[in-house]
């Protein structure tokens, strides 16, 4: 008999073994949605903009990068913060997101209005 066997890469698999794999899949489906900080979710350039509000709030200086989110894509600012000089642990950044998606009872989660 054939064990069906998938290989995971070790980083993947630490990730969610400990509870902090953060999946995004979609075409803007969740784009309204409101998560329980009564905020929307919107698009990258949105959740990146709350990243570095949040990184701010928590005291590292991201003023530089900030100004960067409406002239840069989404993407390449998040590889800034991951090379920022302060060294931003990867796990405060985890644990924001986390949070950031945490969904208010006030969402429908309908996809089509009837």
């Amino acid at each position: 008999m054939l064990k069906n066997t998938i290989k995971i890469h070790p980083e993947l698999k630490k990730a969610i073994e400990e509870n902090e794999l953060v999946v995004f899949v979609g075409a803007g489906i969740s784009y309204e949605l409101i998560n329980s900080k009564n905020q929307k979710l919107g698009d990258w350039k949105n959740l990146v903009a709350c990243i570095l509000e949040n990184l701010k709030s928590n005291g590292y200086e991201v003023e530089h990068l900030i100004s960067l989110v409406d002239k840069s894509e989404p993407l390449e600012v998040l590889k800034l913060i991951e090379t920022n000089k302060q060294q931003i642990p990867q796990k405060a950044i985890c644990n924001f997101v986390k949070s950031f998606y945490e969904f208010d009872n006030k969402n429908t989660f309908s996809l089509q209005k009837i």
